[in-house]
């Protein structure tokens, strides 16, 4: 018995033992269905005319009975007017006992004789040992079967599991979710997830994938209505509902039991999706035969629906911290917009705005006015475009250009600047962040020298050692002191910037010796580029 794992051969061979010792003509091992409805045979030897009947009910036949009365059965040809019901047509006796494993009642074990000896008591006694024999080889078959089937369903809720977790989106999960009631499942399988207000109260239901057998897992997302019914405590407090036939069980919700006569699928059962003791969703499970739902058949599924609620959950928080993050890039790029605008635009504008107040319309305007007014609009309009050139999407038809580039193009359009000289043959690109902050810096640098320092010459050197980043303006105009400048001509801009990208400003300036400003950045540290991720 140990050796031997069939368990049809292990009990056809107790039969045969138990033949030889009792002198027995032939023998039959039936096992009880669970409810206990009837006897099914599982093992003959030599087997008579009524073995070809399989199943046994209640009181029917020797085996019946026995299944009745669990009690030992002895029947002799003659002895009563029962006996010729449960012999053959050659047999003389006949001998059935229960076969019992700790007071659970497995099967019957019965022999017959086609001679003319008799069963007596002692017969039941010795075939009661070979049925104790019987009932732990189906005992054992019975564990190593529960066994099995344990294995297999914690293998397939490890491979739910791994594939659910390594879903990047909510479509994702659901997609794998269903994949895998594919592989190992039998009912058709629909995932609903519920939509909420920002109170958390239920407003909706979207369903967002099935999968039936005979087809292939769909993924969808439509709405359907929401309606409370008697239904949703249950499910909310995180039960599963079972509903052997919903077309006919009285009290079933009207909307769900004309969905299922729509579908042809009247056994339905409803698995809910719970994350954080929160109802977020809905499994339902569907079949066109009507039956009673089983522990056996729902567990699987509520432990997959247990990690898929998880996933789900997770995912959400995910994609909703995504969306946070998103605007909140949005609105720093609206700021610094705001910022860069009220910087360089806006002080244009209003310079033109006082200039125009200054003029009288009865009195001719000066050709030094008039070639003012048109420097400010040449450049108000200047600083517009690079605005909008900051804005607009790189185009990946045209080779980017260097930070050295686009420095030089920005000073060539900027009006009243001085000679300038631009010296950048020793620096290695850095990140996009990085470049744009020194960018920013040095068209305000640039700014200024053409607005206020009244200089003949600027020089821009940018250099990349070992340990750091340089950008150093020079200009030898006015130069201002740090009491009478301190935080104008966009100083306070520049040092934001600095600080963004985690770098040091340097201004060095006198009164008639001109202005140093050097941006100073250690290399290897992280810039925040938050607000440039969303150009590539």
């Amino acid at each position: 018995m140990a050796r031997e794992p069939d368990l049809r051969r292990v009990l056809t061979n107790t039969i045969q033992h138990a033949c030889r010792a009792l002198g027995a003509d032939n023998g039959r091992i039936g096992i009880v269905a669970e409810d206990e409805s009837a006897i099914h045979i599982e093992a003959v030897y030599r087997p008579t005319l009524s073995d070809q009947q399989r199943e046994w009910c209640p009181g029917e036949g020797l085996p019946g009975l026995v299944l009745r009365s669990k009690q030992p059965l002895v029947v002799n040809r003659g002895a009563d007017r029962h006996a010729n019901q449960c012999l053959d047509a050659h047999e003389n006796s006949a001998l059935g006992v229960p076969i019992v494993f700790q007071g659970t009642f497995l099967g019957y074990f019965g022999l017959g004789s086609y001679g003319s000896a008799r069963f007596s008591q002692s017969h039941v006694e010795q075939l009661g040992q070979f049925a104790d024999l019987a009932a732990i080889a189906i005992q054992n078959a019975r564990l190593t079967a529960e066994s099995r089937k344990s294995l297999a369903q914690a293998s397939a809720l490890l491979e739910t599991t791994e594939k659910i977790g390594n879903a990047m989106s909510v479509p994702d999960v659901i997609l794998a979710y269903l994949e895998q009631v594919a592989h190992n499942g039998r009912y058709t399988c629909t995932v609903v997830l519920y939509e909420f207000d920002k109170q958390g109260n239920k407003i909706g239901n979207t369903v967002m994938g099935r999968w039936a057998p005979g087809s292939q897992v769909e993924l969808m997302e439509y709405r359907v209505p929401t309606k409370r019914d008697f239904l949703d405590p249950i499910l909310a407090a995180g039960k599963s509902v079972r509903i052997a036939n919903a077309l006919t069980e009285p009290g079933v919700p009207r909307s769900l039991r004309d969905e299922q006569r729509r579908d042809n699928r009247p056994a339905v059962a409803l698995v809910p999706l719970m994350a954080d003791r929160q109802r977020i969703g809905l499994v339902i499970l569907s079949d066109p035969t009507p039956h009673e739902w089983t522990d056996e058949e729902l567990v699987p599924f509520q432990a997959t629906a247990a990690q898929l609620a998880s996933m789900l959950a997770s995912r959400r928080d995910h994609d909703a911290m995504i969306e946070s993050s998103q605007q909140l890039a949005v609105l720093e790029e609206r700021r610094k917009i705001a910022r860069d605008l009220h910087d360089s635009v806006t002080q244009i504008l209003f310079s033109l705005n006082l200039m125009s107040q200054s003029l009288d319309s009865d009195t001719p305007v000066p050709a030094e006015t008039v070639s003012k007014l048109q420097s400010l609009s040449r450049r108000g309009l200047q600083e517009m475009r690079s605005l909008l050139e900051e804005l607009r999407p790189v185009s990946l038809d045209t080779k980017p250009m260097s930070l050295g580039q686009k420095i030089a193009s920005y000073a060539a359009d900027v009006v009243g600047l001085p000679a300038f000289t631009l010296d950048d043959q020793s620096y290695e690109a850095q990140d996009v962040s990085v470049e744009n902050q020194f960018l920013g810096i040095a068209q305000e640098a640039l700014n200024n020298v053409a607005k206020h320092s009244s200089a003949s010459h600027v020089s821009l050197v940018l250099l990349t050692g070992p340990t750091e980043c340089r950008l150093k303006i020079e200009d030898d105009g006015d130069g201002f002191s740090d009491t009478s400048c301190k935080s104008g001509h966009g100083l306070n801009t520049m040092r934001e910037r600095a600080g963004e990208i985690q770098a040091k400003l340097e201004i060095q300036s006198e009164l008639g010796k001109g202005t140093v400003i050097q941006l100073v950045r250690a290399r290897g540290q992280n810039g925040n580029s938050n607000r440039n991720r969303r150009r590539p």
